[in-house]
């Protein structure tokens, strides 16, 4: 009898799992947009290099690449140690410790940005030994360097949006987010083409094409990531929350509802592709 009640408890209700989806929304939704907000500056920037002409469009691509595997990429690694610790000191209520992670995380973005700058800043000698490129070589070179600046902000944005995202406080990102691509908007197209500021100017052949085309694609890609670092995003604050409020039945509902919206996904996903394929063959046919 005791050993059929306790099989009971472990079984969450529809309301729990009902309440529990409508928590994890409200934190990823925000991201999913933000995560748009954030695709879309990326193809303003694509866009303008391209109007610019297939040199800029390529080292463009060639630049926007390497700045975020070796930078910003880096600096979202370090920044996610964050988030565990963040989680569980907030579900913990102690606050304390919260503003503490937040300023050594912060400092330690900031420390990691000294060798990624002096990177940046010699990557036309280091893109030359590899035989890269010569003209694509110089103008990435000048994106990389001009975009130290941006790198050294994310070193206080990554902790700031993870502090954000453990209070379960997502919104204010997106609305951020949104402001600031409403001003990305004409600064980049005054900028390029009322000042003339725009630059002029791999192991591939036509290496201008091919870079370009790459950039193009690399950014159509990166979309089909928003839902899933979304989703990732919300179970992990809600796990952190929980755990660190002792709750760790209700760490575990986050994940089986984490588990069951990534089957949805998926099983959408191959719904998706057959029918693409049927509608193929019709056509085909036809």
């Amino acid at each position: 009898m005791l050993a059929q009640e306790k099989s009971q408890k472990t079984y969450p209700t529809t309301a729990e799992v009902v309440d529990e989806l409508k928590r994890m929304v409200d934190i990823g939704f925000p991201i999913v947009a933000m995560s748009l907000a954030g695709y879309l500056k990326n193809m303003i920037l694509v866009v303008c290099m391209g109007k610019l002409g297939s040199l800029e469009l390529a080292s463009g691509a060639l630049a926007i690449g390497f700045t975020n595997i070796t930078g910003y990429s880096v600096l979202s690694g370090l920044a996610m140690g964050m988030e565990p610790l963040c989680t569980q000191a907030i579900g913990s209520q102690n606050f304390s410790l919260v503003s503490l992670i937040l300023r050594r995380t912060i400092l330690m973005l900031l420390l990691a940005s000294l060798p990624i700058s002096l990177l940046w800043l010699n990557l036309e000698p280091l893109m030359l030994c590899l035989h890269q490129n010569q003209d694509i070589t110089r103008i990435a070179s000048l994106y990389c360097r001009l975009s130290i600046p941006d790198l050294i902000a994310n070193s206080f944005l990554h902790p700031i949006r993870i502090y954000l995202r453990s209070k379960g406080t997502t919104w204010p990102l997106l609305w951020c987010t949104s402001l600031s691509i409403l001003i990305h908007i004409p600064i980049i197209i005054f900028l390029t083409f009322k000042l003339h500021l725009g630059v002029q100017a791999g192991y591939l052949y036509n290496p201008r094409v091919a870079l370009a085309t790459a950039g193009i694609v690399i950014q159509t890609t990166s979309l089909m990531y928003t839902l899933p670092t979304a989703l990732s995003a919300s179970v992990s604050t809600r796990v952190g929350n929980e755990l660190g409020a002792s709750q760790p039945s209700r760490a575990n509902l986050s994940t089986m509802v984490a588990i069951g919206m990534s089957l949805q996904i998926v099983h959408k996903q191959h719904v998706v592709e057959y029918l693409e394929e049927v509608q193929g063959q019709v056509l085909g046919q036809g």
